[in-house]
């Protein structure tokens, strides 16, 4: 018995279009943070229908997640300025989907379709709100809770029809932290150029691998700390690589002791998105007045039908702090902002620059010694999927930070990050009301208006109401495969169906259903060695092919003058053996 069997359809970045409008209808007036995090425990591969979790409040069935491998990779640290890219794909970092809640029982957590990417330590669960309408008012913000290790730095929502956006939606300096700063440093006159003793040098930012303890090397897309002398932190990577902080003070050293900035990488937005790094801790030698380095941006998803107003869509980096007597840390990095609208998008900016270099001001202790800035972050991701949009996307590396308000002091800016606008990839081409994406979306025909979820299943080989299956649900009968097309089935080959779609049939008479010449009532061929009519054998005589005898012109003689294969009145006597009757058989 065969059954016919659909291959999974499998969780992804767009497949949910605008959702299902559950969370109704929201204003904003104040700061809120809609979205709920749970960290991931426990590894699962692609494939798998659950995901571990800590054992949390849990989520509702139904409620959609997004599932994002925010840090986890491993590296080691890397001593070029500018610094190399990244190489996330190796690291399976920044990869995201979306899917929806089955169950949760205690710590584990059950979605409706297979995993796309499979997820480790480091990853997190959010669920994310789906809204009928949502005006966000001018002083309203909403906004993702800072990084802390293992949740935040996201704000994802989807709204299935308009949003007026006058405030902000805001994920600014809440992705990668910043490095601490060494505040126990004694300067004793020399500094090992890439020192990773924490009494000689600063900590690195976080990035996609994670934190990474001290000196002056990259560490990913975390910046390098300052080593001695009162040198700047780098700034983090994304998109756009960091700046190197700036120089030591002048004591008669070799001055470049500042932080490497970030690396960077540029990865395809449907499928991976990165925090924007960590910016690199700034050293003070002879006062514990050193700075933190600056966290990187977080990460912004917003699907919307349609975005109007003058407000902001926010994930740039945080800037250096500034100090006085000692360094300044390096500035966050940018991070990556996703908006993706069916019809118009206006707002004031789509922001995922990076942030400042921190700067230093002239000495208390040692006026007119130049101490190091910070270096600035690198730029950002971001894209936006809309005709025509108005928003300005602002990717710039963040500038460096200076001394005294004037000298960089050898402190570099950010390159700058990626932006781009895209053709829309949630579409309604045929008008149901659901949208397609570009990886498959919720409209799985967006040809036709009859087909979309939760329309009625008919009997037609096709999947109407886009579960992933054909005629399911429908009662059955026994159908047979017509592999060859000519109308008759292979009763070797028996199918469980709704009717009699394309491919299958109710007769099972085919005899080779390799042929649409083979079938019941084919045309015999004499002597070839195959029997095309299924009767059971080949035809191996044409006595019975020749149409009656006749006297067509009554002279008593009947089909004179025919070729016969009786052998009498012949013109032409048949030819001794079987190539004779071969011969007649062609000259018919």
């Amino acid at each position: 018995m065969w059954m016919i069997f659909v291959a999974p359809v499998l969780a992804g970045p767009d497949v949910f279009g605008f959702g299902n409008g559950a969370a109704g209808a929201l204003v904003v007036s104040d700061t809120q943070a809609p979205n709920a995090y749970q960290p991931v425990t426990s590894t699962r591969p692609a494939g798998a229908s659950e995901v571990v979790v800590a054992d949390g409040t849990p989520f509702p069935p139904g409620t959609l997640v997004l599932l994002h491998q925010t840090t986890g990779g491993t590296a080691t640290p890397t001593f070029i300025q500018p610094p190399p890219p990244v190489d996330y794909l190796q690291m399976q970092v920044g990869q995201y989907e979306y899917a929806r809640v089955l169950t949760q029982t205690a710590g584990t957590l059950v979605v409706n379709r297979p995993l796309l990417h499979g997820y480790r330590p480091g990853a997190q669960v959010v669920a994310v709100p789906e809204y009928t309408a949502l005006t966000v008012e001018a002083t309203g913000v909403i906004e993702a809770p800072p990084w802390d290790g293992s949740i935040g730095g996201i704000v994802a929502l989807m709204v299935d029809g308009d949003l007026q956006l006058d405030g902000a939606i805001d994920a600014s300096a809440r992705g990668f932290r910043g490095a601490d700063p060494d505040a126990s440093a004694v300067y004793q006159g020399v500094c090992t150029e890439l020192s990773d003793d924490p009494n000689e040098a600063g900590f690195k930012g976080e990035g996609i691998a994670g934190v990474g303890g001290v000196g002056r090397g990259t560490l990913t897309t975390g910046a390098g700390g300052a080593n001695c002398g009162n040198a700047g932190g780098g700034g983090g990577g994304n998109a756009g690589y960091g700046g190197r902080g700036g120089n030591v003070a002048d004591f008669g050293v070799l001055a470049e002791r500042g932080g490497f900035g970030g690396g960077w990488a540029q990865p395809d937005y449907t499928s991976h998105a990165l925090f924007g790094g960590g910016g690199g801790g700034a050293d003070a030698d002879d006062h514990p007045n050193a700075s933190r380095g600056a966290a990187g941006g977080g990460l912004v998803l917003v699907s919307a039908r349609d975005i109007t107003g003058s407000g902001t869509i926010r994930a740039a980096g945080g800037a250096g702090i500034n100090n006085i007597d000692d360094g300044a840390s390096g500035g966050g990095a940018g991070g990556t902002i996703v908006v993706r609208v069916l019809d118009g998008l206006a707002c004031s900016v789509v922001d995922a620059g990076g942030g400042r270099g921190g700067n230093v001001s002239d000495g208390q202790v040692s006026p007119g010694v130049a101490h190091g800035p910070g270096g600035g972050g690198g730029g950002g991701h971001a894209v936006v999927e809309a005709l025509s949009p108005t928003c300005p996307r602002v990717v710039t590396g963040g500038v460096n930070g200076s001394f005294a308000n004037t000298d960089p002091w050898g402190a570099q800016p950010g390159a700058i990050g990626v932006a781009s606008v895209e053709a829309p990839s949630l579409v309604d081409a045929d008008g149901d009301g659901v949208v397609r994406g570009s990886g498959g979306g919720p409209d799985c025909n967006d040809g036709d208006a009859a087909v979309f979820p939760g329309a009625d299943e008919v009997c037609d080989g096709r999947d109407n109401d886009c579960n992933g299956a054909f005629d399911d649900g429908l009662p059955t009968s026994t159908f047979y495969a017509d592999d060859d097309g000519d109308g008759f089935g292979d009763p070797d080959a028996p199918v469980e169906a709704c009717g009699e779609v394309p491919g299958i049939v109710a007769d099972a008479t085919d005899c080779d259903d390799t042929s649409d010449t083979i079938h019941p009532g084919a045309e015999e061929v004499v002597l070839d060695g195959i029997d095309q009519d299924c009767d059971g054998e080949d035809r191996t005589s044409f006595e019975d092919t020749d149409p009656p005898d006749t006297d067509t012109d009554t002279d008593t003689d009947t089909d004179e003058g025919r070729r016969s294969s009786t052998g009498c009145n012949c013109e032409v006597a048949p030819r001794d053996g079987l190539a004779g009757w071969a011969w007649l058989a062609r000259r018919r």
